[in-house]
Protein backbone atom coordinates (compact mmCIF):
# COMPACT_ATOMS: atom_id res chain seq x y z
CA UNK A 1 0.00 0.00 0.00
CA UNK A 2 1.35 3.42 -0.85
CA UNK A 3 0.08 6.96 -0.38
CA UNK A 4 -0.25 8.89 -3.67
CA UNK A 5 -1.42 12.23 -2.25
CA UNK A 6 -3.57 13.73 0.49
CA UNK A 7 -6.74 12.49 -1.12
CA UNK A 8 -6.00 8.99 -2.37
CA UNK A 9 -4.49 5.69 -1.33
CA UNK A 10 -3.36 3.36 -4.13
CA UNK A 11 -3.63 -0.38 -3.64
CA UNK A 12 -1.08 -2.21 -5.77
CA UNK A 13 -2.23 -5.73 -6.67
CA UNK A 14 -0.16 -8.32 -8.54
CA UNK A 15 -0.71 -7.80 -12.28
CA UNK A 16 -2.07 -11.30 -12.67
CA UNK A 17 -4.88 -10.66 -10.21
CA UNK A 18 -6.22 -7.10 -10.42
CA UNK A 19 -5.55 -3.74 -12.10
CA UNK A 20 -4.42 -0.82 -9.95
CA UNK A 21 -7.20 0.25 -7.61
CA UNK A 22 -7.58 3.70 -6.15
CA UNK A 23 -9.35 4.10 -2.84
CA UNK A 24 -10.52 7.61 -1.93
CA UNK A 25 -11.58 8.45 1.60
CA UNK A 26 -13.60 11.64 2.18
CA UNK A 27 -12.78 13.40 5.43
CA UNK A 28 -16.08 15.30 5.28
CA UNK A 29 -18.45 12.42 4.49
CA UNK A 30 -16.33 9.55 5.89
CA UNK A 31 -17.14 7.55 2.76
CA UNK A 32 -14.91 5.21 0.78
CA UNK A 33 -14.93 5.18 -3.01
CA UNK A 34 -13.14 2.54 -5.09
CA UNK A 35 -12.00 3.21 -8.67
CA UNK A 36 -10.36 1.05 -11.31
CA UNK A 37 -8.68 2.71 -14.27
CA UNK A 38 -10.37 6.00 -13.40
CA UNK A 39 -13.88 4.52 -13.33
CA UNK A 40 -15.90 4.20 -10.14
CA UNK A 41 -16.70 0.63 -9.12
CA UNK A 42 -20.32 0.22 -7.93
CA UNK A 43 -20.62 -1.24 -4.45
CA UNK A 44 -22.79 -4.02 -5.85
CA UNK A 45 -19.86 -5.29 -7.92
CA UNK A 46 -17.36 -5.36 -5.09
CA UNK A 47 -16.47 -8.94 -4.17
CA UNK A 48 -15.30 -10.43 -0.92
CA UNK A 49 -11.71 -10.19 -2.16
CA UNK A 50 -11.72 -6.58 -0.88
CA UNK A 51 -12.95 -6.42 2.71
CA UNK A 52 -12.40 -3.39 4.93
CA UNK A 53 -12.45 -4.15 8.62
CA UNK A 54 -12.95 -1.46 11.26
CA UNK A 55 -9.23 -1.55 11.98
CA UNK A 56 -8.26 -1.02 8.34
CA UNK A 57 -10.81 1.75 7.88
CA UNK A 58 -9.49 3.50 10.98
CA UNK A 59 -5.96 3.16 9.66
CA UNK A 60 -7.01 4.67 6.34
CA UNK A 61 -8.64 7.58 8.13
CA UNK A 62 -5.54 8.22 10.20
CA UNK A 63 -3.30 8.00 7.13
CA UNK A 64 -5.45 10.39 5.12
CA UNK A 65 -5.81 12.78 8.04
CA UNK A 66 -2.06 12.91 8.48
CA UNK A 67 -1.58 13.34 4.74
CA UNK A 68 -3.95 16.32 4.73
CA UNK A 69 -1.98 19.38 5.81
CA UNK A 70 -4.15 20.47 8.73
CA UNK A 71 -3.08 23.48 10.79
CA UNK A 72 -4.71 25.65 13.44
CA UNK A 73 -4.07 29.38 13.78
CA UNK A 74 -6.16 31.92 15.65
CA UNK A 75 -8.75 29.36 16.63
CA UNK A 76 -9.44 28.20 13.05
CA UNK A 77 -8.33 24.80 11.73
CA UNK A 78 -7.74 24.52 7.99
CA UNK A 79 -6.23 22.33 5.30
CA UNK A 80 -3.59 24.35 3.49
CA UNK A 81 -4.72 22.74 0.23
CA UNK A 82 -7.58 25.28 0.45
CA UNK A 83 -5.32 28.33 0.64
CA UNK A 84 -5.50 31.11 -1.93
CA UNK A 85 -3.47 30.40 -5.08
CA UNK A 86 -3.15 33.86 -6.69
CA UNK A 87 -3.00 37.47 -5.50
CA UNK A 88 -3.08 40.56 -7.75
CA UNK A 89 -3.52 44.30 -7.22
CA UNK A 90 -6.55 45.27 -9.33
CA UNK A 91 -7.15 48.83 -8.11
CA UNK A 92 -4.70 51.61 -7.30
CA UNK A 93 -0.91 51.80 -7.72
CA UNK A 94 0.34 48.27 -8.42
CA UNK A 95 3.24 48.20 -5.97
CA UNK A 96 2.58 47.56 -2.30
CA UNK A 97 5.35 47.21 0.29
CA UNK A 98 5.98 43.74 1.65
CA UNK A 99 7.63 42.50 4.82
CA UNK A 100 8.64 39.24 6.46
CA UNK A 101 6.10 37.52 8.72
CA UNK A 102 8.74 35.53 10.54
CA UNK A 103 6.39 34.30 13.28
CA UNK A 104 3.46 33.26 11.10
CA UNK A 105 3.03 29.49 10.75
CA UNK A 106 6.62 28.90 11.84
CA UNK A 107 6.25 27.11 15.17
CA UNK A 108 3.32 25.51 16.98
CA UNK A 109 2.50 26.85 20.43
CA UNK A 110 3.36 23.58 22.16
CA UNK A 111 6.75 23.52 20.43
CA UNK A 112 7.52 27.09 21.51
CA UNK A 113 6.78 26.16 25.12
CA UNK A 114 8.68 22.84 25.09
CA UNK A 115 10.96 22.58 22.03
CA UNK A 116 12.87 19.64 23.53
CA UNK A 117 9.75 17.56 24.08
CA UNK A 118 7.21 18.61 21.45
CA UNK A 119 7.14 18.28 17.68
CA UNK A 120 6.82 21.42 15.56
CA UNK A 121 3.49 20.92 13.81
CA UNK A 122 4.28 23.61 11.23
CA UNK A 123 7.43 22.04 9.78
CA UNK A 124 5.57 21.23 6.54
CA UNK A 125 3.68 24.51 6.17
CA UNK A 126 3.82 25.94 2.63
CA UNK A 127 4.91 29.56 3.10
CA UNK A 128 4.91 30.14 -0.67
CA UNK A 129 1.12 30.60 -0.42
CA UNK A 130 1.49 33.71 1.76
CA UNK A 131 0.03 36.79 0.04
CA UNK A 132 3.26 38.65 -0.77
CA UNK A 133 4.96 35.54 -2.13
CA UNK A 134 1.95 34.82 -4.34
CA UNK A 135 2.53 38.32 -5.73
CA UNK A 136 6.08 37.34 -6.68
CA UNK A 137 7.94 38.77 -3.69
CA UNK A 138 10.98 36.74 -2.70
CA UNK A 139 11.78 35.34 0.71
CA UNK A 140 15.43 34.54 1.43
CA UNK A 141 14.42 32.78 4.63
CA UNK A 142 11.70 30.74 2.94
CA UNK A 143 9.14 32.07 5.44
CA UNK A 144 5.85 33.89 4.85
CA UNK A 145 5.68 37.51 3.71
CA UNK A 146 2.82 39.98 4.00
CA UNK A 147 1.80 43.00 1.93
CA UNK A 148 0.63 46.27 3.47
CA UNK A 149 -1.99 48.80 2.49
CA UNK A 150 -0.96 52.50 2.26
CA UNK A 151 0.54 54.02 5.42
CA UNK A 152 1.43 57.60 6.41
CA UNK A 153 4.87 58.43 5.08
CA UNK A 154 4.56 56.25 1.99
CA UNK A 155 5.36 58.02 -1.28
CA UNK A 156 2.55 56.26 -3.12
CA UNK A 157 -0.07 54.93 -2.60
CA UNK A 158 -1.29 57.08 0.31
CA UNK A 159 -3.97 56.43 2.93
CA UNK A 160 -7.26 58.33 2.50
CA UNK A 161 -6.23 59.26 -1.04
CA UNK A 162 -5.65 56.07 -3.03
CA UNK A 163 -8.11 53.21 -3.09
CA UNK A 164 -6.21 49.92 -3.25
CA UNK A 165 -7.74 46.51 -3.90
CA UNK A 166 -6.14 43.05 -3.94
CA UNK A 167 -7.95 40.23 -5.73
CA UNK A 168 -7.43 36.67 -4.50
CA UNK A 169 -8.44 33.46 -6.29
CA UNK A 170 -8.11 29.70 -6.14
CA UNK A 171 -7.47 29.83 -9.92
CA UNK A 172 -9.73 27.16 -11.48
CA UNK A 173 -11.35 26.25 -8.14
CA UNK A 174 -13.84 27.99 -5.91
CA UNK A 175 -15.09 27.92 -2.34
CA UNK A 176 -18.65 26.73 -1.62
CA UNK A 177 -20.85 28.39 0.96
CA UNK A 178 -21.50 26.03 3.86
CA UNK A 179 -22.85 26.48 7.36
CA UNK A 180 -20.78 28.85 9.52
CA UNK A 181 -17.53 30.62 8.72
CA UNK A 182 -16.22 29.83 5.23
CA UNK A 183 -12.81 31.53 5.00
CA UNK A 184 -10.38 33.38 7.22
CA UNK A 185 -8.10 36.35 6.59
CA UNK A 186 -4.95 36.58 8.69
CA UNK A 187 -3.84 40.18 9.32
CA UNK A 188 -0.49 40.85 11.01
CA UNK A 189 0.17 42.52 14.40
CA UNK A 190 -2.18 45.26 15.65
CA UNK A 191 -5.59 45.09 13.97
CA UNK A 192 -5.98 47.48 11.06
CA UNK A 193 -9.13 48.09 9.05
CA UNK A 194 -9.94 46.55 5.66
CA UNK A 195 -13.03 45.70 3.63
CA UNK A 196 -13.90 42.40 1.91
CA UNK A 197 -16.08 41.54 -1.09
CA UNK A 198 -16.59 38.23 -2.94
CA UNK A 199 -17.63 37.20 -6.43
CA UNK A 200 -19.96 34.30 -7.10
CA UNK A 201 -18.66 31.86 -9.71
CA UNK A 202 -20.06 32.82 -13.11
CA UNK A 203 -20.94 36.37 -12.01
CA UNK A 204 -19.37 39.54 -13.39
CA UNK A 205 -19.81 41.74 -10.33
CA UNK A 206 -18.57 41.50 -6.77
CA UNK A 207 -20.82 41.80 -3.75
CA UNK A 208 -20.93 44.91 -1.59
CA UNK A 209 -17.87 45.31 0.64
CA UNK A 210 -18.08 44.37 4.29
CA UNK A 211 -15.99 45.20 7.35
CA UNK A 212 -15.71 42.89 10.34
CA UNK A 213 -14.11 43.00 13.77
CA UNK A 214 -11.21 40.63 14.36
CA UNK A 215 -12.23 37.34 15.98
CA UNK A 216 -9.03 36.54 17.85
CA UNK A 217 -5.37 37.51 18.12
CA UNK A 218 -2.89 34.64 18.02
CA UNK A 219 0.22 35.65 19.95
CA UNK A 220 2.28 32.70 18.71
CA UNK A 221 1.76 33.60 15.06
CA UNK A 222 1.35 37.37 15.59
CA UNK A 223 -1.86 37.60 13.56
CA UNK A 224 -5.48 38.61 13.87
CA UNK A 225 -7.87 35.95 12.59
CA UNK A 226 -10.92 37.40 10.81
CA UNK A 227 -13.45 34.78 9.71
CA UNK A 228 -16.13 35.47 7.09
CA UNK A 229 -19.43 33.70 6.48
CA UNK A 230 -20.44 33.80 2.80
CA UNK A 231 -24.09 33.99 3.81
CA UNK A 232 -23.39 37.50 5.16
CA UNK A 233 -22.57 38.54 1.59
CA UNK A 234 -25.99 37.39 0.38
CA UNK A 235 -24.94 33.99 -0.98
CA UNK A 236 -27.13 30.94 -0.58
CA UNK A 237 -25.88 27.67 0.86
CA UNK A 238 -24.13 25.74 -1.90
CA UNK A 239 -23.21 28.83 -3.92
CA UNK A 240 -19.55 28.90 -4.94
CA UNK A 241 -17.30 31.95 -4.99
CA UNK A 242 -14.42 32.30 -7.45
CA UNK A 243 -12.65 35.34 -5.97
CA UNK A 244 -12.18 37.53 -2.89
CA UNK A 245 -11.26 41.21 -2.86
CA UNK A 246 -9.53 43.06 -0.01
CA UNK A 247 -9.86 46.86 -0.09
CA UNK A 248 -8.50 49.65 2.08
CA UNK A 249 -10.74 51.83 4.23
CA UNK A 250 -10.85 55.64 4.56
CA UNK A 251 -11.46 57.55 7.82
CA UNK A 252 -12.64 61.11 8.50
CA UNK A 253 -9.31 62.54 7.31
CA UNK A 254 -10.34 61.71 3.74
CA UNK A 255 -11.53 64.72 1.73
CA UNK A 256 -14.79 63.02 0.77
CA UNK A 257 -15.51 61.71 4.27
CA UNK A 258 -15.08 58.46 6.16
CA UNK A 259 -16.31 55.05 5.07
CA UNK A 260 -19.20 53.98 7.30
CA UNK A 261 -21.15 50.76 7.97
CA UNK A 262 -24.83 49.83 8.06
CA UNK A 263 -24.77 48.41 11.60
CA UNK A 264 -24.69 50.49 14.79
CA UNK A 265 -22.19 48.03 16.29
CA UNK A 266 -19.56 49.48 13.97
CA UNK A 267 -19.20 46.57 11.55
CA UNK A 268 -21.18 45.34 8.52
CA UNK A 269 -21.70 46.47 4.94
CA UNK A 270 -19.51 49.41 3.93
CA UNK A 271 -21.48 52.55 3.10
CA UNK A 272 -19.38 54.92 1.00
CA UNK A 273 -19.76 58.73 0.81
CA UNK A 274 -22.29 59.58 -1.88
CA UNK A 275 -24.47 56.58 -1.11
CA UNK A 276 -28.09 57.64 -0.40
CA UNK A 277 -27.86 55.64 2.85
CA UNK A 278 -24.76 57.50 4.03
CA UNK A 279 -26.55 59.93 6.36
CA UNK A 280 -28.11 57.06 8.30
CA UNK A 281 -24.91 54.97 8.35
CA UNK A 282 -22.73 54.43 11.42
CA UNK A 283 -19.04 54.99 12.22
CA UNK A 284 -16.72 52.10 11.43
CA UNK A 285 -15.17 51.03 14.74
CA UNK A 286 -12.07 49.06 15.70
CA UNK A 287 -14.16 46.83 17.98
CA UNK A 288 -17.60 46.75 19.55
CA UNK A 289 -17.90 49.80 21.80
CA UNK A 290 -14.50 51.00 20.56
CA UNK A 291 -13.23 53.99 18.63
CA UNK A 292 -12.79 54.74 14.95
CA UNK A 293 -9.46 53.97 13.29
CA UNK A 294 -6.72 56.59 13.20
CA UNK A 295 -4.94 57.09 9.88
CA UNK A 296 -1.87 55.04 10.95
CA UNK A 297 -4.26 52.14 11.56
CA UNK A 298 -5.54 51.96 7.98
CA UNK A 299 -2.56 50.04 6.54
CA UNK A 300 -3.73 46.46 7.04
CA UNK A 301 -1.05 43.78 6.62
CA UNK A 302 -2.22 40.61 4.84
CA UNK A 303 -0.23 37.42 5.19
CA UNK A 304 -2.59 34.52 4.43
CA UNK A 305 -6.14 33.72 3.32
CA UNK A 306 -7.59 30.20 3.36
CA UNK A 307 -10.91 28.41 2.95
CA UNK A 308 -12.19 26.46 5.93
CA UNK A 309 -13.56 23.61 3.83
CA UNK A 310 -12.57 22.01 0.56
CA UNK A 311 -12.50 24.09 -2.61
CA UNK A 312 -14.18 22.60 -5.68
CA UNK A 313 -13.49 22.82 -9.45
CA UNK A 314 -15.37 25.68 -11.07
CA UNK A 315 -17.69 24.52 -13.84
CA UNK A 316 -16.76 26.38 -17.02
CA UNK A 317 -20.46 26.87 -17.74
CA UNK A 318 -21.13 28.73 -14.49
Amino acid sequence: MKKSDSREIVLDWPRTEKPELTLTFSLESSELELQSGGSKIPRSLMTKRLIFTGTIAASLLALNASAADLFKIGGYQFDQANSIQSATVVEGPPFLPDFSSSRFARYSESYVLSPDKMKNEFHSFDHSKSIARLMGRRSKSGLSRHVSFPAPGDVSPLPNIHRVTIELTWQDHGLPNKAGVDFVVYEVASYEAFAVAVRKAGADEFTAYRYKFADTFDTTHNVNAVGFDLSDFGLKEGDVISAIRLRNVFNSDARGGADKVDNARGEGEIIYPGNPRYKEAHPLLAKAGGKTFNTPDLNADFVYVVGLHDVVPINSTQ
